[in-house]
């Protein structure tokens, strides 16, 4: 059965997902955008070895303590190309808001269609650009990782560098066609939902 711990980490509150099997000695770290010793801390705490570090995005809020906690493991880090300018340069203005974001770089460049076999799961990656160039989700069983993508009852903006509204609304067409209304949606920012409760009820996908 997979496990999911939920850290909200930042000042922007990013959700920060610790994710695997239970029956797996191995753990993956979805956005870890920031509080690296307390993220550090929860992987210890849950006696499990991290295996990767997953980014749905570039963005700084997303990435802040990529840095620090493949230092501190050595867990290769998975994004997608199109974000990589963004993570090993982070913008001034942006990272000075988060409280300072050191330069990352991708290890493992993703495509969409891969399928990630880590912590004793099956991960789908699932390319959706629009909120940024290099946007992912993470799709295992009837679980989804969104990033900023779709949230409960809205979406990612469109309006930042590197957005593209177009783009983001093919995005969610493409996920809401794919994918069954019980499937979970765990997002960026804010409370979990299902593609049925936005399907029914978020104004961007009705």
């Amino acid at each position: 059965m997979m496990q999911v711990h939920t850290l909200v980490v930042g000042p922007l509150g990013t959700n920060c997902y610790l994710v695997g099997d239970d029956s797996a000695d191995t753990i993956v770290v979805i956005d870890p955008g920031g509080e690296a010793d307390r993220i550090l801390s929860r992987i210890e705490q849950t006696g499990k070895r991290l295996e990767a570090i997953l980014i749905t995005h570039g963005h700084v809020d997303h990435v802040a303590a990529v840095a620090a906690i493949r230092e501190q493991t050595g867990a290769p880090v998975h994004a997608h190309s199109a974000d990589g300018p963004m993570m090993e340069r982070p913008d001034p203005m942006w990272a000075q808001m988060v409280g300072g974001v050191p330069p990352c770089s991708i290890d493992v460049e993703l495509s969409d269609g891969d399928v990630l076999s880590l912590a004793g799961l099956s991960l789908t990656v699932i390319t959706t650009p629009g909120h940024s160039p290099g946007g992912v989700c993470y799709l295992t069983g009837s679980t989804l990782f969104s990033g900023d993508t779709l949230f409960e009852g809205t979406i990612g903006r469109t309006d930042l560098a590197g957005s593209d509204h177009q783009k983001m609304l093919e995005s969610l067409a493409r996920l809401t066609e794919m994918l069954s209304d019980d499937v979970e949606v765990y997002p960026g920012h804010g409370e979990s939902t299902t593609i049925g409760e936005e399907r029914r009820g978020n104004p961007f996908l009705t």
